[in-house]
């Protein structure tokens, strides 16, 4: 698979079977959820959906900038923890 990958001018980049680095949707939701855990708002006559959507709201765009920036780290295959 590598030999076709490099034969059509890519170059095949191969990463641990768990990365949290270069899975933003991961370490995005990994914060909604500290923050349910936190705040310990969940009760059982509460609105799921409506609690999600208003955590969801707090994380911020710089957050998102932040979580992108392991992907090219990773990339460049500097070491990370």
């Amino acid at each position: 698979v590598q030999e076709l990958i490099e034969s059509r001018g890519y170059k095949a980049v191969y990463l641990s079977p768990y990365s949290p680095f270069v899975n933003p949707i991961k370490l995005f939701w990994s914060k909604v959820k500290a923050s349910v855990k936190i705040e310990d708002c969940l009760t059982t006559t509460d609105n799921l959906s409506a609690i999600v959507i208003e955590l969801v709201e707090r994380v911020t765009v710089d957050w998102v900038k932040h979580s992108a920036s392991f992907l090219d780290r990773c990339l460049a295959l500097e070491p990370m923890l």
